[in-house]
């Protein structure tokens, strides 16, 4: 047999195998926007990553605190935010009853 033959074999196993095993389809990260986040409480979450990455450049107590404060407004709006859409839901819900 010729060398072309094999390299064909070859490469059509090669190929049977990808389109075997190996998905089409590429995981997306992106994950699904959450009904509840407002736009106060994404742009209280974006603050808290700023201030998260200015405390990994430079590791100082005041940068942490910075970070710890931001973290606690961000915590806090998105509850609210998440509570408040649970009572729209539920005031939605008696109202087409």
């Amino acid at each position: 047999m010729n060398i072309d033959i094999y390299w064909k074999k070859f490469l059509d196993c090669v190929n049977s195998s990808i389109e075997k095993h190996i998905p089409k389809v590429k995981p997306s990260n992106k994950a699904k926007k959450k009904p509840w986040l407002n736009k106060e409480a994404l742009v209280s979450i974006q603050e808290k990553k700023r201030a998260w990455k200015i405390y990994t450049m430079c590791k100082t107590k005041s940068n942490f605190q910075l970070y710890a404060q931001k973290r606690h407004i961000a915590s806090r709006t998105c509850r609210l935010a998440k509570l408040n859409f649970e009572r729209e839901i539920a005031l939605n819900i008696k109202s087409d009853s």
